[in-house]
């Protein structure tokens, strides 16, 4: 498969992705330096073998001062993918899940603390030394069952490492989407800003030829009719510009109002699809896929460890000495345990089992959803794909050539200035047709990124040359005498 970037480099995702993440982490407290080595290991997983280092700057920086280094550039899609993970909130809410499933695997460790105690009895209506015993209880129903707590822990621990390298993965795919977005209406709305520039130079043309006693009313009319509506097109480009701006600024974790800026233009691209070979490739990099596998054998154990435990219930081993009234000392020990007459915990039991099944099912759907995403990108991707061959190969240098003849034809004075400004007008039209087909390209190939859990972008780029797109000077507008009725 090929694909092109604006510079015409590859771009490794996941060594970029790596070299971020590494980064955020050297700026924060060195008690998550284990599970930084676990994340970096699980996105590793899935990379090629040369990994990038992280930035110097960002390396050496932190949190905050990162944002400020971003705010005041222009950002590739590379340099926005390492802002995002370095500035996104979404990337410390993970973290804390991650010291969470640290505290439970402490908590499923721990044994509860013996319990002292101490009686001391006296009689008042006798002389008789007081009765005084101390006694010292143990949980043995903690002890039988912390090989089972500690395992589950630590596994749950496991499939949480995967989640939020997922998660990560996933906020790259994400960003890159809304780079292209973000780029798209800023490369839409400068074409329909010259749309409407072109309608204005044409209704300014018309209002000289009424006046001048050679257009009609009802055409001065539609010519005001088409530059208003070209004018309302342009405003609501520049909304959507400003829309997707704060779609791509809050990934970022940077104010829109902010002096960074992305390219103005979208890239050319052309690919060529293997469907089988993605769908193979989304089943083996899908981390989210390997979580969710890896909670379905959790839960599993889950549910056996609760169905053994039913008959446990609480138990307790008591030390105790006594020392009667007589003076005679008596030391021994006692065993306590909960019998389960009433209640077999099927309460438990049911949960347990509730919450493998939803595993399971949330696994095939997970499934599901990724192979259609995969195929559906892949197709799409090729038919939009041929959509851009023809209008590269084929209609826009079409037009070009049909606007390059209309103006030679008013240089010869053969025809009139609304000639060629209508038909500069069909070839911008054109233009803005051809932008919006590079939009849907790249956000198709933003899905695809997703399905394949950011795989597909490690594959190689190449640089194409932009379709035919000759500039012609406007019509002067001192040819009002070869406009023909």
């Amino acid at each position: 498969m090929r694909t092109t970037q604006p510079a015409g480099k590859r771009i490794p995702w996941r060594e970029v992705t790596l070299a971020a993440w590494c980064g955020f982490v050297f700026g924060c407290s060195s008690s998550h330096q284990s599970t930084t080595t676990d994340l970096n290991q699980l996105i590793e997983s899935v990379t090629p073998a040369a990994v990038l280092q992280a930035p110097t700057e960002i390396a050496a920086s932190g949190h905050g001062e990162h944002q400020l280094h971003a705010s005041e550039q222009t950002l590739t899609l590379t340099a926005a993918v390492h802002t995002a993970v370095n500035n996104n909130p979404s990337i410390t809410q993970q973290l804390s899940r991650i010291n969470v499933a640290q505290a439970d695997i402490y908590q499923a460790a721990r044994i509860r603390n013996p319990v002292f105690g101490t009686t001391n009895l006296r009689s008042r209506h006798s002389d008789d030394r007081p009765f005084s015993a101390l006694n010292l209880m143990l949980s043995v129903s903690d002890v039988i069952t912390r090989p089972s707590r500690l395992a589950l822990a630590q596994k749950n621990a496991e499939v949480i490492h995967l989640e939020v390298a997922a998660e990560i993965l996933a906020l790259t795919t994400r960003t890159q989407r809304a780079y292209y977005r973000y780029a798209h209406a800023k490369h839409s709305a400068a074409v329909k800003a010259e749309i409407h520039a072109v309608t204005a130079l044409t209704l300014q043309l018309a209002e000289r030829f009424h006046a001048a006693g050679n257009l009609t009313d009802l055409e001065l009319a539609e010519k005001r009719t088409t530059a208003a509506h070209a004018h309302v097109v342009a405003l609501k480009a520049e909304t959507d510009v400003t829309r997707t701006r704060a779609q791509f600024a809050e990934l970022l974790g940077l104010p829109m109002s902010g002096q960074w800026q992305t390219t103005n233009q979208l890239p050319t691209a052309t690919v060529d699809i293997t469907p089988e070979q993605f769908l193979a490739e989304a089943r083996k990099n899908r981390l989210d896929l390997r979580a969710a596998e890896s909670r379905i054998a959790l839960l599993g154990e889950q549910y056996d460890v609760v169905k053994w435990q039913r008959w446990t219930g609480d138990a307790a081993l008591t030390a105790e000495q006594e020392r009667e009234t007589d003076g005679a000392k008596l030391l021994g020990a006692a065993f306590e345990i909960e019998l389960p007459v009433f209640t077999q915990h099927e309460d438990e039991i049911t949960r347990a089992q509730a919450e493998w099944a939803d595993a399971k099912a949330h696994h095939r759907q997970l499934q599901l959803a990724v192979e259609n995403q995969t195929l559906t990108a892949a197709a799409t991707l090729t038919a939009v794909q041929r959509q851009l061959a023809v209008y590269q190969q084929a209609l826009l240098p079409a037009q070009a050539d049909v606007l390059d003849g209309a103006v030679r034809r008013q240089n010869y004075m053969l025809t009139g200035g609304f000639s060629v400004l209508e038909r500069k007008l069909a070839q911008l039209h054109h233009q803005a047709d051809y932008v919006d087909t590079l939009g849907e390209y790249w956000a198709t190939w933003s899905s695809l990124c997703e399905a394949l859990g950011g795989a597909a972008t490690e594959l190689e780029t190449e640089q194409l040359p932009e379709p035919s797109n000759r500039e012609h000077s406007m019509p002067s507008n001192n040819n009002q005498n070869h406009h023909h009725h």
